[in-house]
């Protein structure tokens, strides 16, 4: 080889290097070029969560080889059909936008069964009915040739235990303690409240109205123990020690709300003018004044870490409280268009619904975003446990609500039944726990929606 080409050959690999040594680089960081608007761009990427997992992911209506949990890498940044999919399951299938040296993230999409399984529980006239708090055991009140059963299901061995209550016992209300060992039950229909503790291992019930002697009208379990009962007579406030038999009157006033927080709680006073908020923490002393209140009609909502809701049930207005310490409480107002109020499991996000439209309220960003609105009213909108997910009831339906990103996508219709009603979950979510009328009686099942 002579001189002249040796050099061509070394100024051309020179420039080569010069040239593709950058674009390596670049490629190596992502960039790539974009011919539809002839510029080099950094890529994204699309991030898929599912639950289940092992769902397949097609984008642009290519089935990718790896399935969920994944991530989609080298993406030009545009507008993506993605679709996830597996079998049984109702698919789910979104217009994505891919930004560049970012993720576009689809975490947590729950992925629900197309034809759920039932699986009968309870079947008969019932009263009442409420799950345990870990959702491991059902308390079902009914009536069978004038007599009244009160039965305790286990969810997961089928056993059953029944106690048969007095004639003249017609509870209305069912509340669990925190260990799911005591059951609260709550009896209106005479003039004054009757109130019964059923103890599970011993099978033993207790009326409270004769084994005390004040006049108790309301009562709420503490938030930690099995033992204490925080009751409302006329211009009292109780606390009950079931283990000592112990009764102490903690504050002289007209008690028409207390939500029980930790070995305490908050509590309405309307005894005098203003009503007052007021909190109890035995660990301090007596309860002491939040704040005062514009009126009588005062209703608490339970919310996670310490947070609350307190509604003026006559101008549907709602503050958001948070009592982090003693010495202060954060108040928030916002504006209340609903009948009720489901905190989700970060405490950030309200569902709100007035039976015809269902939105959520963002206390981070103080915004309300619409999820749904439809003619038929719905009875009732709960957050499922997993994902940020929605799960509706109206009279005939339960339906389903994925919302990725904060924005509502498709609405599932899972079941069909005549009047349902939902009443909670397993702890993982694969069972909802219903119910509907079947020949004028109620069917109680567990639905596995996922």
């Amino acid at each position: 080889m002579t001189l002249g080409w040796r050099r061509i050959y070394y100024t051309s690999a020179i420039i080569a290097f010069l040239v593709g040594a950058p674009l390596l680089v670049l490629y190596a960081l992502g960039y790539r070029f974009n011919f539809s608007n002839r510029q080099i761009q950094r890529t994204g990427a699309i991030t898929v969560t599912t639950a289940p997992r092992g769902a397949t992911v097609s984008l642009n209506d290519v089935a990718l080889a790896k399935r969920t949990p994944l991530q989609i890498t080298n993406l030009l940044p545009g507008e993506y059909d993605l679709q996830i999919s597996k079998p049984d399951f109702f698919s789910w299938r979104s217009d994505v936008s891919v930004f560049s040296s970012r993720s576009t993230n689809i975490q947590n999409l729950v992925l629900f069964k197309a034809q759920p399984s039932v699986k009968q529980i309870w079947f008969g006239q019932k009263l009442i009915s409420s799950l345990s708090p870990d959702s491991s055991l059902l308390a079902v009140v009914d009536r069978f040739d004038n007599v009244t059963h009160l039965s305790i299901l286990d969810l997961k061995t089928s056993r059953r235990q029944t106690l048969i209550l007095a004639s003249d016992i017609s509870p209305d209300s069912i509340a669990w303690s925190n260990n799911n060992k005591n059951i609260l039950l709550v009896d209106q229909t005479d003039e004054n409240d009757a109130l019964y503790i059923y103890n599970l291992a011993s099978l033993k019930l207790t009326d409270l109205t004769t084994s005390f002697p004040p006049l108790i009208q309301q009562a709420w379990w503490s938030d930690e123990s099995a033992d204490i009962i925080f009751a409302s007579g006329p211009n009292h406030l109780y606390s009950i020690d079931l283990y000592n038999n112990q009764i102490d009157i903690i504050w002289n006033g007209q008690v028409t709300d207390f939500l029980p927080v930790n070995t305490g709680g908050y509590f309405i006073d309307t005894l005098r003018t203003p009503a007052r908020l007021m909190v109890y923490d035995p660990t301090v002393g007596p309860p002491e004044i939040l704040t005062d209140l514009t009126g009588p009609a005062y209703r608490l909502w339970p919310g996670p870490d310490n947070w609350f809701g307190l509604e003026n049930t006559e101008t549907n207005q709602l503050t958001i409280n948070q009592f982090p310490d003693a010495q202060r409480l954060i108040q928030t107002p916002i504006d209340y268009p609903g009948q009720f109020i489901k905190w989700d499991r970060t405490g950030q996000r309200l569902l709100f619904g007035d039976g015809h439209e269902l939105f959520f309220y963002n206390l981070k960003t103080d915004s309300y975003q619409l999820i749904t609105r439809q003619i038929e009213p719905y009875a009732t909108a709960r957050w499922y446990p997993v994902g940020a997910t929605i799960l509706t009831v109206d009279q005939d339906r339960l339906q389903a609500i994925n919302l990725i990103n904060g924005d509502p996508t498709e609405r599932l219709t899972l079941l069909e039944k005549p009047k349902l009603n939902l009443l909670g979950f397993s702890k993982s979510g694969g069972i909802a726990y219903l119910e509907w009328l079947e020949d004028n009686q109620t069917v109680i099942a567990g639905v596995t929606i996922r």
